[in-house]
């Protein structure tokens, strides 16, 4: 029973479907396209709260490079600060990475960077999606 625990400000996002993914560090934990995921809010406290399940329908390997990255973009060479994001040992451009943010329910890449600020350069991640919530007989939630 692969299970996801967030914090309460995502819960209005979750349960709206406007936040249909997370990225977490990799962990012993292999989350894989077909799981069933339960989602929850304060797993193993006592105001534990649960949201609901959810299909997974896929999995993607990604890894910080942290924030202190310049990269040269767009035509005029300026450089412009952005997080350095990696997948498949490639940088995310500021569009995809951009759309990750938003897909995960941060407003962009500001508020993404703040979030994973804490994470060493280097780190794994995963990012993994869901079509929507279901109740308990699987009807969409």
């Amino acid at each position: 029973m692969p299970s996801l625990s967030f914090r309460k400000c995502w819960k209005p996002k979750i349960l709206s479907g406007e936040k249909r993914q997370t990225i977490r560090v990799k962990g012993k934990r292999v989350y894989k396209p077909g799981d069933t995921l339960h989602l929850f809010t304060g797993m193993r406290t006592k105001s534990c709260e649960r949201l609901g399940r959810a299909r997974c329908i896929g999995v993607a390997d990604i890894r910080y490079e942290g924030p202190e990255r310049w990269r040269f973009l767009g035509q005029t060479g300026k450089p412009t600060f952005a997080l350095a994001w990696c997948r498949r040992g490639r940088l995310l451009d500021l569009q995809r990475l951009r759309d990750l943010a938003v897909t995960d329910g941060f407003d962009g890449i500001a508020s993404l960077e703040r979030w994973f600020a804490k994470c060493p350069p280097g780190t794994a991640l995963s990012v993994i999606s869901w079509r929507s919530l279901v109740d308990e007989k699987g009807d969409p939630a």
